[in-house]
């Protein structure tokens, strides 16, 4: 379930060691955009909500909670394997079918690739991970979110910052259990920022499920996220 700029109650199915040592995962991406762009903020049924301050992001915050663990093996025992997100970003959406060869080469295309971190040609990414159990967000409780200097919500997990801009995030959850049968329940909170850190009604910009496809545009009315992968129990 998405709720503004969260994701609730996900499941992630057990951890398999029989075969193929499989830790599930649930797949989304959001899109950041320049608030008052004239372009996606004024679509009907965008879906936009929440303070957006005018402007291009200059990156993504996020974090998670583990709310739920058990083993089903050992007859549903609670349990605590962990939860990871990983957050990765590309400035173009990815759908212009060229070839990544070179960061920056002729035969590449950063629309069709992960932005690069030019010290280490490596792909942007950054990750954060809890195995702390914690209650689930209710959406009849306050919205879960950061403090001004950028700290995740009482238990979750390290809020991350990832540098990036305009263009796609690409969020995966997993479960890091290492125990067959070890299934987890986690929500997300993930925020296209203008700044690191700060009062979010100041630094929180355009946030929404568009993605550009060959000139045109496809817009997922009222979800910031679009789940691609979804591995649930």
């Amino acid at each position: 379930m998405v709720s503004a700029h969260d994701i609730l109650n996900g499941d992630l199915s057990p951890f398999s060691t029989v075969s193929t040592n499989q830790q599930s995962i649930d797949v989304f991406r959001t899109t950041c955009f320049s608030w008052g762009d004239g372009v996606h903020d004024t679509l009907t049924g965008a879906g936009l909500v929440g303070a957006e301050v005018t402007g291009p992001a200059a990156g993504f915050r996020f974090a998670v909670n583990l709310h739920a663990s058990h083993n089903l093996i050992l007859g549903g025992a609670a349990i605590a394997p962990g939860v990871k997100a990983t957050v990765g970003y590309t400035a173009g959406g990815n759908v212009d079918n060229y070839n990544c060869v070179t960061p920056g080469g002729t035969n590449s295309s950063p629309s069709n690739c992960l932005a690069y971190d030019p010290t280490t040609s490596a792909p942007v990414s950054q990750h954060s991970a809890t195995t702390t159990t914690n209650a689930a967000w209710s959406l009849t409780g306050a919205e879960p979110d950061f403090t001004p200097s950028g700290n995740a919500p009482h238990h979750w997990s390290t809020a991350t910052w990832l540098p990036g801009g305009n263009g796609e995030y690409v969020v995966v959850v997993q479960n890091i259990s290492t125990t067959n049968g070890d299934t987890a329940e986690y929500d997300f909170v993930g925020h296209c920022q203008k700044a690191s850190t700060g009062v979010t009604s100041t630094i929180h910009t355009g946030q929404g499920t568009w993605f550009t496809t060959t000139g045109s545009g496809l817009l997922t009315p009222t979800f910031d996220y679009d789940q691609v992968i979804a591995e649930g129990i």
